[in-house]
C-alpha cells in the first residue's frame, strides 16, 4: 500500500514509504503514532541540516562525520526521542551521499515518502484489533482486591486473638508489600489502556478498562484505610486503654470489611453471585448504620485532624 501510494504521488524511488511503514507499524495504535512522529521529525531535521550545510562544506569523509555528529547532537539536545536521534544522522548522511547533485529533490522525496509510510502504518493499525490485555488487567485488579480482603481478615483475626504488638508490626510490613503489588496491577491496567487507545474498533474493551482504572482508585484508598486502621489499633493497644470488648468488636468489624471487599472483588472478576453481593451490601449498610451519619462525619473529621497533627509533629 505504501509503495503504490508513493508511486501515485509521483515518487520515482518509493522504497522509503514501505520502509517507514514497516518501521512505524507497532503493536498498538499509540505506539505506531509515536514511532511515526519520531521518525518524521528525525528525517525532517536531518534533511534540513544536510541541505543547509552540504553546499558549504562539500562531500567527503570529514563532512559526513561532521554532519552526523552535529545532527545527532542537536537531536539529543532537543530530546527528540530514541527513534528520532539516529534518524537525524542517517537522513543527513543519505541526503549528502545518495542525493548527489539533486539533493534538494531527493530530500523532499524522502520526507514525503516517510510521511506517507507512517500515515499508512497508523491507518492500518487502527483497523486491526490490537492484542487484548483486558483479561490480564482484570485478573490483576481482582487479585489486588482479594489481597486487600485477606488483609482486613488477617487484621480481624489479629484483633480477636489479642492484638499482639509484634504481630501487628509484621502486618504493617506485609501491608506495605501489598501496596507494591497494587502498583504492578496499575501498570497492567495502564498497559491495557495504551493498547486500545486510538483504536475505534474496541470501544467496549476501552470502557471496561476505564472502569478497572476507577476500581484501582478504590483499592488504593482501601489500602490506605487498612494501614490507618491498623496503626490506630496498635497505638490504642499500646496505650493500655483498649479493652477486650472493644478489641473483639473491632476484630469482628475487620472480618466484615474483608467479606465486603472480597464480594466486591468478585464483581470485578465477573464471577460474583447476587447472593454474595447482597450479603456484602447488607454488612456494609449495617456497619454504617451502627455508627450513624452525624457521628460518622464527626469521627472522620477528628481522625483526619489527628492524623495531620501526627504527621506534622515538629519534635518526634
Amino acid at each position: 500500500m505504501a509503495w503504490e501510494v508513493a508511486q501515485w504521488t509521483g515518487s520515482e524511488r518509493p522504497y522509503f514509504a514501505p520502509l517507514a511503514a514497516i518501521l512505524c507499524l507497532q503493536v498498538t495504535v499509540e505506539e505506531s503514532i509515536w514511532r511515526g512522529y519520531q521518525r518524521v521529525i528525525g528525517i525532517v531535521v536531518g534533511v534540513l541540516l544536510a541541505t543547509g550545510i552540504v553546499r558549504w562544506i562539500g562531500l567527503h569523509g570529514w563532512s559526513i562525520a561532521l554532519i552526523v555528529l552535529i545532527g545527532t547532537g542537536l537531536a539529543t539536545w532537543l530530546r527528540l526521542g530514541s527513534q528520532a536521534i539516529p534518524q537525524v544522522g542517517v537522513s543527513a548522511m543519505m541526503v549528502m551521499t545518495v542525493g548527489g547533485h539533486h539533493y534538494t529533490y531527493y530530500a523532499y522525496e524522502r520526507v514525503v515518502d516517510t510521511v506517507l509510510g507512517a500515515v499508512i502504518a497508523v491507518l492500518v493499525n487502527m483497523f486491526i484489533v490490537p492484542p487484548d490485555y483486558t483479561p490480564t488487567a482484570r485478573a490483576a485488579v481482582t487479585q489486588a482486591g482479594e489481597r486487600l480482603a485477606s488483609r482486613f481478615r488477617e487484621m480481624g483475626e489479629w484483633a480477636l486473638q489479642g492484638a499482639d504488638l509484634s504481630a501487628g508490626v509484621k502486618l504493617q510490613k506485609e501491608t506495605r508489600g501489598y501496596i507494591e503489588e497494587l502498583h504492578r496491577a496499575s501498570d497492567d491496567v495502564q498497559k491495557a489502556i495504551r493498547a486500545v487507545r486510538f483504536s475505534p474498533l474496541v470501544v467496549h474493551r476501552s470502557n471496561i478498562l476505564m472502569k478497572l482504572e476507577k476500581d484501582l482508585f478504590h483499592l488504593r484508598q482501601g489500602y490506605a484505610h487498612a494501614a490507618g486502621l491498623l496503626r490506630t489499633l496498635m497505638e490504642w493497644k499500646e496505650s493500655g486503654a483498649l479493652g477486650d470488648d472493644a478489641l473483639r468488636g473491632w476484630g469482628q468489624r475487620m472480618m466484615d470489611v474483608g467479606h465486603v471487599v472480597s464480594a466486591w472483588s468478585q464483581t470485578v472478576s465477573g464471577l460474583d453471585t447476587r447472593t454474595e453481593a447482597e450479603t456484602a451490601d447488607a454488612a456494609a449498610t449495617s456497619m454504617k448504620e451502627s455508627l450513624g451519619d452525624i457521628y460518622a462525619y464527626e469521627a472522620a473529621l477528628w481522625n483526619d485532624l489527628r492524623q495531620v497533627m501526627h504527621d506534622f509533629r515538629v519534635i518526634e
